[in-house]
């Protein structure tokens, strides 16, 4: 019979995997809080030195936390270049003020000045063009004269509803076809379309001022020769010459105040969405 040999894997084999299985347990059982709080700690903004605590979308703590500063001009912490350690990262809003400091160092609006990486900032300066007055009035001014090309098709029906609305409706109602055939007209120019939608759109700015008025004010408002009060005219250059020049450029900057509002407001929601989708360079 041969004489068995021993070892120490063989006699230890057991034991060590008893140990083995037991410190996979201890690992697994650990909560996933205790997890997120070491991978997850406090950061620091290396241009202004506020330490930012992690937070949590729910009070499990699980999950990726982000990193908000009290401060809302500083927004969010993030890591827009290479650089680790205690640089790695800072406030997008301290990052703005860094770029803007120095002007005439190009390389400092680009680069990052410690590691030399170029700066990702292509939602950063898409949010900085939003924010620009210039470009919101650009935008207003484009939405209006959208808005009178549309309206310039649908002209002669906002006419006829402004200079008799009780016939129109009437016609409407009944399906007076006599009323509805007007007279042969030629084919207006662009000229007199976007003319025709500018009054359109100074009677549709009216009308939306006009439903914050009481009815005796309005039919007063009426009653000082923007509208016929009659029947309608024929053609569509009758009912525009019936119209009053003054109270349609009232109309008029009403719909383009009402234009600039809502560019203002929509620019802060896609601002502050396009600020929100920022993707740092190196996540942890």
């Amino acid at each position: 019979m041969e004489p068995q040999s021993w070892s120490w894997s063989s006699a230890m084999g057991d034991h060590s995997t008893g140990d083995s299985e037991a410190r996979q347990r201890n690992t697994t059982d650990q909560p996933p809080q205790a997890e997120n709080r070491r991978r997850y700690g406090p950061r620091t903004c290396r241009i202004c030195f506020d330490t930012v605590e992690p937070q949590y979308a729910d009070a499990s703590q699980t999950g990726r936390p982000t990193y908000v500063s009290e401060d809302p001009t500083l927004g969010r912490l993030l890591s827009p270049c290479k650089c680790k350690g205690t640089q790695k990262y800072v406030h997008e809003g301290c990052l703005h003020a860094w770029r803007a400091a120095s002007p005439l160092q190009d390389r400092n609006f680009w680069h990052c000045p410690t590691c030399g990486y170029k700066y990702q900032l292509t939602r950063l300066d898409w949010a900085s063009l939003l924010s620009s007055k210039i470009t919101q009035a650009l935008l207003t001014l484009l939405l209006f004269a959208v808005g009178i090309f549309i309206l310039g098709f649908i002209a002669d029906p906002v006419f006829n509803l402004w200079l008799d609305p009780i016939g129109t409706i009437g016609d409407a109602l009944t399906a007076d076809e006599d009323n509805w055939d007007s007279p042969f007209e030629e084919p207006p120019t662009w000229i007199e379309h976007f003319v025709k939608g500018f009054f359109s759109l100074g009677i549709v700015g009216l009308i939306k001022s006009a439903l914050f008025m009481s009815p005796w004010h309005w039919w007063q408002l009426r009653g000082t020769g923007l509208g016929g009060g009659g029947r309608r005219r024929g053609t569509g250059r009758g009912r525009v010459e019936n119209l009053s020049l003054m109270f349609v450029l009232l109309g008029a900057f009403a719909a383009l105040n009402g234009i600039w509002k809502l560019v203002r407001s929509l620019s802060a929601r896609v601002l502050l969405h396009m600020r929100d989708r920022v993707i740092d360079v190196d996540e942890d």
